[in-house]
């Protein structure tokens, strides 16, 4: 049996982390604002409400807030995890058992909904609703929560063989390049449902209209006259040297004439292992509060060891200056004649303290190069994220059937 819902669509953006929040949040706001005849909905399986982007599509009346309930948390991880989904997929009377129950006794809310799509950041299968939306045969579309800044497919280090074969359950798999796409297709993501839609995240435009809604940082520094320097962290799993970052962190503490904040997120801050915010003084502040669109439009300088985040600060044409040294990352931003990439701790010391230290070599020239390089704002003359909804909405009419869907992907 085929369900299809009529009448008005929406859209459910499945929110886990604020990474994948940030990079949702253009695509959902240009539904809100272009596309009203169809209803945006999101479904946070934290609890991230107070969100300025959450605070601001909450003004549009085409969308809704759902905030995932104990209940349905315990269903998630005890009767819809992956161990249990495959034990039910080797018995084809068991699926049909599981979706009846799912459909007409537990009353699943994404056909009351008419939800149209379910979209999921990068990960595997069968998290919040996504076997409900099988079930349901309600396409499912992953977006990314990042943007690759490496040369090399960046993962953390683990002794198993990489594959990722059981994600072509997802209807597509989107990426923001082509050669990221290609990475995966090499370690099992099938061809078929990969595709590029551009980064919507760092477009000129969304910079420029994310500043409309973001909170202003406030420093707290008390010298103002101080050069602003700005220091991006990425996990440290990379394989960045612990002793090398502590180091450069106390010559940091040393530098009068400099603030520095440290802007690193909060699960990234809780696996370093290292007491960062001990290291606070009266030119070091470890942030973990506020938005890095706010940090950059304080900071004079932005030191960066990889992060996605450099981008937005390269639009801004920030002085950027790119510690590859520090990891194994092999960073794009590294062969860049615009971004400044020292090789060792002494040397990025005396870049930060050359004469006029806050002269960015970022141009319109560089920035042209940049986006035909890395960082396009259009996909076939549409803007990017023009694209990706058109793109979205074709999806509402794929045919689904979660037999077929089951049965292939055991």
């Amino acid at each position: 049996m085929m369900l299809h819902n009529k009448g008005k669509k929406e859209i459910l953006f499945h929110v886990n982390l604020l990474n994948s929040l940030d990079h949702f949040a253009p695509i959902i706001t240009y539904f809100l604002q272009n596309y009203k005849h169809i209803g945006i909905i999101v479904y946070d399986t934290k609890n991230h409400k107070s969100d300025f982007r959450m605070q601001s599509f909450m003004s549009y009346e085409n969308f809704k807030y759902i905030n995932e309930s104990k209940l349905k948390y315990f269903r998630r991880k005890f009767i819809q995890n992956e161990f249990f989904i495959n034990l039910l997929k080797k018995d084809s009377f068991l699926i049909y058992i599981y979706r009846f129950f799912v459909l007409y006794v537990f009353k699943n809310f994404l056909i009351s909904k008419k939800i149209a799509c379910c979209v999921y950041d990068w990960g595997p299968p069968y998290r919040a609703n996504h076997m409900d939306a099988i079930l349901s045969n309600i396409p499912t579309v992953v977006l990314p929560h990042g943007t690759s800044t490496t040369k090399e497919l960046a993962v953390a280090p683990t002794p198993r063989k990489l594959d990722f074969s059981h994600r072509n359950i997802f209807d597509l798999y989107i990426f923001k390049t082509e050669s990221h796409r290609l990475q995966f297709t090499e370690i099992g993501l099938s061809s078929k449902i990969t595709k590029v839609w551009g980064d919507q995240r760092f477009s000129k435009k969304w910079c420029n209209e994310l500043l409309t809604i973001v909170p202003k940082f406030q420093s707290k520094f008390s010298n103002d006259n101080s050069i602003n320097c700005l220091f991006f962290v990425v996990p440290l799993v990379y394989g960045t040297n612990k002793d090398q970052f502590l180091n450069l962190i106390k010559f940091f503490s040393k530098m009068k004439k400099y603030n520095f904040i440290i802007s690193i997120r909060e699960d990234v801050l809780r696996d370093v292992g290292i007491d960062i915010v001990g290291k606070q003084n009266h030119n070091i502040i470890v942030d973990i509060e506020n938005s890095p669109s706010a940090l950059i439009e304080w900071a004079d300088i932005v030191l960066d060891m990889g992060s996605s985040i450099t981008i937005e600060a390269i639009i801004k044409k920030k002085r950027v200056i790119e510690l590859s040294f520090m990891n194994n990352l092999q960073s794009i931003f590294e062969d860049l004649w615009y971004i400044e990439s020292p090789k060792s701790i002494d040397e990025a010391i005396e870049f930060l303290t050359k004469k006029n230290n806050k002269a960015s070599k970022i141009n319109d020239r560089a920035l042209e190069e940049f986006s035909n390089l890395i960082n396009s704002n259009t996909i076939d003359g549409i803007d990017v994220t023009e694209y990706a909804c058109r793109e979205m909405i074709r999806v509402f009419e794929k045919k689904i059937s979660y037999q077929d869907k089951l049965q292939s992907s055991y």
